[in-house]
């Protein structure tokens, strides 16, 4: 763990990317004094709002999709305002960048470059360069992360000083590979888990904020045992966010933390009442009416490497 505060900037293609494969892990790092903001390429409203793709379905012609689209534009950023202050995420900035202009260009990689090079981050976190193939915004995101962090550390045509990035994550490097034939053979892997468990109804209550989506609800919950859920299944705990790094990590020594020490000798009892805690039925109830804590004992200093 580094022994200052970090500052980490989490790039997204869509708005609702800002927090929803990340969330808790970011919230996390905000509670521990570190800088976290958040960079969102696209305005969203034509790929994400969902709301809008109904009305338009269901008008006549004299829809207007221009009118429509700007107007859903300023409601993305208002439910991820909203969504990443459920995290204590505040510093946001905004491409708006038309969402269905999906190829990667020189100018975006070097505006990611310059966003680098003014806020300076140790840590960047956005989408696997090859989701799906490579054929979508996500995946045109993950790679001028990479193209621009190659420009940003360089003599490039880039206003500030050069600033070299330590460390790039890819969030969420599993979710897309059984979804087409290209990704086979495609180095996908996850090697980091966040669990999350702690922070798992600030991550609901954020994904609450985005409506246009038809996030809020049950989908909220649903998508959390299937994905958090799912993952911190694989890793004997509750909820948690996965992880590819891009580089190698520098130690000292191997890194292991008191958590997966304990899981050698710990009671399978405990492991699995662990693991099949779910939240749906707890957080859509009145406050005041929610259990008190996770039904075990949720000890962040075990997580220390």
């Amino acid at each position: 763990m580094a022994s200052n505060p970090i500052r980490i900037l989490i790039v997204g293609a869509h708005p609702a990317d800002a927090f929803d494969q990340a969330g808790g892990t970011l919230a996390h790092h905000v509670a521990e004094g570190d800088q976290v903001s958040a960079l969102i390429v696209t305005g969203g409203a034509r790929s994400h709002d969902w709301q809008m793709s109904d009305r338009q379905l269901k008008a006549d012609e004299s829809f207007d999709l221009e009118k429509e689209s700007d107007e859903g534009h300023g409601k993305k950023i208002d439910e991820t305002r909203r969504a990443c202050a459920q995290l204590g995420i505040t510093d946001l900035h905004f491409f708006g960048l038309e969402d269905d202009e999906e190829m990667l260009t020189q100018k975006l990689v070097f505006e990611i470059a310059e966003k680098f090079r003014e806020l300076r981050p140790h840590v960047v976190v956005t989408h696997h360069p090859y989701e799906e193939g490579g054929f979508k915004m996500h995946a045109s995101t993950g790679r001028g992360v990479l193209y621009a962090r190659r420009a940003c550390q360089g003599s490039s045509r880039l206003p500030g000083k050069p600033w070299l990035v330590p460390i790039v994550y890819f969030m969420n490097p599993m979710a897309y590979v059984s979804h087409n034939s290209l990704n086979q053979g495609v180095g996908f892997r996850a090697d980091v888990y966040v669990d999350i468990s702690d922070v798992i109804e600030k991550k609901i209550a954020a994904m609450d904020c985005i409506e246009s989506q038809y996030y809020a609800g049950m989908y909220a919950r649903k998508s959390t045992e299937m994905g958090d859920g799912s993952h911190g299944n694989m890793v004997s705990t509750t909820y948690a966010e996965q992880f590819q790094r891009y580089t190698a990590q520098i130690c000292y020594k191997l890194p292991i933390a008191d958590f997966e020490v304990r899981l050698a000798d710990e009671p399978r009892e405990e492991t699995m009442k662990r693991r099949a805690h779910m939240i749906d039925h707890m957080a859509s109830l009145p406050e005041g009416e929610r259990p008190e804590g996770l039904p075990y004992e949720f000890r962040r200093e075990l997580f220390d490497p």
